[in-house]
């Protein structure tokens, strides 16, 4: 019997010598592929990957309709620059008035004073390539996976570079995208692009320029779109907020876009010109990612201290979501999107087709301050840089927004009664909707200020002199219909209609959404009540309806049994 155990402990011991061994480090170490590609920007460690899995993962993690990820990290200012002089060809270095030029001095000197800025390190692009697989070189083959979504890069700093040459050299991506796309030549290989590889100290400025490079394979999508009968109609700029790292920014993105879609598809009456038109809406998607999360507070869940760290990381986080407005996602929607929307050609192209491109935000907590602060800035990018009469968003939907209300304004706030308007909704915003939920217990940790999906924000609308005028209050149901005061069905547009006229004073009110019956869940994996509410059908309907050009809802026969959010009340 001793025999017996022994010549079977012996094997056992060995194993688990061999696994300790292996868990401690030892024995040969094997590196990760793009390990020589990510030292050099500290971005190898574990957690450090999260926010990169893209590049690891193109084919594996993705968006699953077509669309492009802008994926933005921290890095060192040692490495990736910039310094005043790249940041003055971007940005402006004065305000235009006392508190612009306030807000501004703050956020150009966070770009200086901290050790790490914002930079975008990738930028991928998904296509749906029906029965045919596109080749670098623009040429298609049968694909064996009809349907499937394909990945390329548009951009990587974790590719190959030459750093002995202070400009952009070295190869483009690994897996570039192809290089043309229906009539419009695009070719990433070419030498000199903003596609090469940049060396280190210019990521932070060739990271703008590659956003460029998207906005002319976006183009060249919308263009395509207009051929058919189905063009593209908005340009959807999607943004995820506070300790998300970009595994679960993707699978949040999925989910709020799948829903709206299902939203739109799912219109009752196929006949009716509200349907008609829903089924009209086509959104181009783009997704920003970036680091809301401390790359090691998952670390410290083992000890049970997670829960201080993402406290810790609130007011830093909360800073860092307006760097990114104010630099990088400022350049996407005000810059790159905007000229997009400016192009004459294209102009013409969907005016064809009874289309007037939008541009539309849709952020959820710190991604809406993020979004907020990038439709803000737009009056602080450079001369020359901002089509004339564009930028900004045309519709920004902050689910449950981490930022102050009084951020959507321009203007003294501080008057005490209504008799005489002193504010009005900030350039860059045409129409505001706001969800603000009594279950949400994450905005409550506001420092200081009232933040958007906090109730008490919702209530201040209702109550205080200084939001006079400026705000419409309605409520969100639990199905995702907009109910007004009286507790009537409207289509969510026509309580928040958008301005006839560029005026300022012609701007409407920003509708508040009473969303407690609505955004009233803890969602799996997540703290702070119902903050996360938000990646259901009900949201799904109410982006759906805030996008569609029909103001009435749709006439459903008496004898109609299904969901009725797009029916017109009885």
């Amino acid at each position: 019997m001793v025999g017996k155990l022994d010549r079977v402990s012996k094997p056992l011991c060995g194993l688990m010598v061999a696994l300790l061994a292996g868990l401690a480090g030892c024995g040969e170490k094997v590196e990760n592929r793009l390990a020589d590609y990510e030292t050099p920007y500290d971005a190898d460690s574990f957690l450090s990957r999260n926010l990169h899995p893209t590049v690891h993962f193109p084919s594996g993690l993705t968006l699953n309709f077509p669309g492009y990820v802008v994926g933005i990290e921290k890095i060192s200012r040692s490495h990736i620059g910039p310094d005043p002089a790249v940041v003055n060809k971007y940005l402006i270095t004065k305000g235009a008035n006392a508190a612009d030029d306030e807000d501004l001095q703050d956020l150009r000197g966070k770009l200086f004073r901290e050790p790490k800025a914002m930079a975008v390190t990738h930028i991928l692009r998904y296509a749906s390539i029906g029965a045919k697989s596109p080749q670098p070189d623009g040429k298609a083959v049968d694909s064996s996976l009809p349907g499937r979504i394909d990945a390329c890069f548009l951009y990587s700093i974790y590719e190959e570079r030459d750093h002995s040459k202070p400009e952009a050299a070295g190869q483009a991506p690994s897996r570039p995208c192809p290089a043309a796309i229906g009539n419009d030549e695009i070719d990433v290989t070419k030498p000199g692009n903003p596609l090469d590889v940049p060396a280190r100290a210019n990521a932070w400025e060739h990271g703008l320029r590659a956003l460029d490079r998207l906005a002319d394979y976006a183009k060249a999508d919308i263009a395509k779109s207009a051929e058919t009968d189905r063009p593209y109609t908005h340009l959807l700029v999607f943004s995820m907020g506070w300790n998300t790292d970009q595994f679960e920014a993707l699978r949040n993105f999925n989910s709020i876009a799948n829903e709206f879609a299902r939203a739109v598809e799912g219109c009752p009456i196929p006949g009716d010109k509200y349907c008609v038109a829903a089924h009209k809406v086509r959104p181009l998607v783009i997704v920003i990612t970036w680091p809301s999360l401390w790359d090691w507070s998952n670390l410290l869940a083992v000890g049970g201290f997670d829960v201080l760290a993402k406290l810790a990381s609130f007011p830093i986080k909360a800073s860092d979501a307006r760097e990114v407005g104010f630099g990088p996602a400022n350049y996407l929607i005000n810059k790159a999107l905007a000229g997009i929307v400016a192009d004459p050609t294209l102009k013409e192209k969907l005016k064809a087709k009874n289309v007037d491109l939008k541009v539309v935000g849709v952020g959820h907590s710190f991604g809406a301050r993020l979004l907020a602060q990038a439709a803000r800035s737009a009056r602080y990018l450079a001369p020359g840089l901002r089509p004339a009469g564009t930028g900004g968003l045309d519709t920004f939907f902050a689910l449950q927004g981490a930022f102050e209300i009084d951020r959507l304004f321009d203007g003294d706030g501080g008057r005490h009664s209504c008799a005489t308007p002193t504010r009005q909704l900030a350039e860059g915003f045409n129409r505001v909707v706001l969800t603000a939920s009594s279950k949400d217990a994450a905005v409550n940790l506001a420092f200081f200020g009232t933040y958007a999906g906090q109730h008490d924000g919702y209530t201040a609308s209702k109550e205080k002199p200084a939001y006079c005028g400026l705000f419409t209050q309605a409520t969100m149901d639990k199905d995702g219909a907009c109910l007004n005061l009286n507790g009537t069905r409207q289509a969510c547009a026509t309580l928040a209609p958008l301005p006839k006229s560029a005026s300022p004073d012609k701007h409407p009110p920003v509708l508040y959404l009473d969303a407690s019956n609505s955004i009233q869940y803890n969602t799996h994996r997540t703290g702070g009540g119902a903050h996360s509410d938000i990646y259901r059908e009900n949201v799904g309907r109410v982006l759906a309806s805030l996008l569609n050009s029909e103001d009435t809802l749709a006439d459903c026969p008496p004898a109609y049994k299904g969901l009725r959010v797009f029916c017109r009340p009885p």
